[in-house]
């Protein structure tokens, strides 16, 4: 699918299938946030498998369409919409790994009381890491994709994206 090649990236697809990409996008990114999560509450042992997991995947895909030499269609593809997927999850697997602490380090708090508090601290990382992932997924279905945008474009785009995601915590309004 990535060969240079290939007419477009995947089949040629519609506008129609593009929405049916997005939504595809949104439950797969989703589902691996919440992965990474939710399974915090095991010692947090769950999030530090699913962001390794992912993160060797992930990697492993990179170097072997690389080998082939398809590095010219697939880098392009995932740029811009990387930096706020893989931001989104990373900031949910740091939740989770703050879930397990609550879990493993009550403090002077009941395991339920601790994890309660915990849950409450996290809920806005990873309210806001779905926002962003909703953010990648329309990147990725209707941007990515596009075979009309120049790898050029895209990695621009996708330059921009990085430091408007650095700004954005790098950026803190109490600051005087």
């Amino acid at each position: 699918m990535y060969s240079p090649a290939a007419q477009a990236i995947g089949r040629p697809r519609d506008i129609a299938s593009n929405w049916l990409m997005f939504g595809f996008y949104i439950k797969n990114n989703i589902g691996i946030a919440f992965q990474c999560y939710a399974t915090g509450v095991v010692f947090g042992l769950g999030s530090l498998y699913f962001l390794l997991a992912n993160g060797i995947f992930g990697g492993g895909i990179a170097g072997y369409v690389a080998s082939l030499g398809y590095g010219s269609t697939f880098f392009p593809f995932v740029a811009t919409h990387s930096a706020f997927e893989l931001t989104a999850i990373v900031l949910c697997g740091a939740a989770g790994l703050r879930i397990g602490q609550s879990v493993l380090l009550p403090g002077r708090r009941t395991r339920v009381a601790a994890l309660e508090l915990a849950a409450r601290e996290t809920s806005l990382i990873v309210f806001g890491a779905a926002i962003m992932l909703v953010v990648a997924a329309a990147v990725e279905a209707f941007w990515s994709s596009a075979p009309w945008v120049t790898p050029t474009a895209k990695f621009a785009c996708a330059g921009f994206c990085w430091i408007l995601v650095l700004c954005f915590f790098l950026h803190r309004p109490d600051a005087k």
